[in-house]
């Protein structure tokens, strides 16, 4: 998967990326040898959504390889997304069925 941020400063952001006809249950990404941060966060008709934390450059692309496996991402964080939430040591923001923001609790 490659990712490109057009800001004039480096940035870590979450990345969605959906793919279809993986066979294996989930799904890893490395960037320069090192797993990210990541989880399947849909499964749906053959669909697999995957979300990942990218640290990106200013004005600069990355490439994450995206990797089918038999065992879950080993990068241990505290950030938990569902379909509709995300929840952190801080923080539980909830989403609405339009994607809007409707809480945000300590």
């Amino acid at each position: 998967v490659t990712v490109f941020n057009n800001l004039e400063f480096e940035r870590k952001g979450a990345v969605k990326a959906e793919f279809d006809g993986i066979k294996s249950k989930y799904l890893r990404v490395y960037a320069g040898g090192k797993e990210v941060p990541s989880q399947i966060i849909s499964d749906k008709n053959g669909k697999k959504t995957l979300l990942f934390i990218a640290d990106m450059p200013s004005m600069g692309v990355k490439v994450f390889d995206v990797r089918e496996s038999d065992i879950p991402c080993g990068v241990k964080t505290s950030l938990k997304i569902g379909e509709t939430s995300m929840e952190n040591q801080r923080y539980i923001v909830t989403l609405n069925k339009s994607g809007n923001i409707s809480s945000i609790a300590r």
